[in-house]
């Protein structure tokens, strides 16, 4: 098997908002956006995040994890403390362990 390309896909309630976060803390970029989906890519990625507009009803993902490797985990983890997105707390209540979690 040769993967070439891999996406992982979100469905969310703000895709503008959630395109900000990985744009502005992760370093992706929108290489498609409408309003109601959003593709962020970044030149060293072997995957591309698509963002959805959650449709009304639907029932919000469980179980999705979305894994980043970096060379040094702690000072992307200060990088990140410090810029302030939502979810650094939660990987600050984990740091040491091989990830973040809720």
């Amino acid at each position: 098997m040769n993967i070439i390309a891999s996406a992982v896909t979100l469905s969310v309630d703000d895709v503008a908002a959630s395109s900000a976060f990985f744009t502005t803390h992760l370093g992706f970029h929108e290489s498609v956006a409408n309003g109601a989906y959003a593709c962020l890519v970044r030149p060293d990625a072997v995957a591309e995040i698509v963002l959805q507009l959650r449709q009304a009803g639907e029932r919000p993902a469980t179980g999705v994890v979305v894994t980043f490797t970096v060379t040094d985990v702690t000072a992307e983890h200060d990088r990140l403390v410090r810029e302030g997105p939502p979810s650094a707390s939660r990987c600050a209540r984990n740091r040491g362990r091989s990830g973040c979690s809720r």
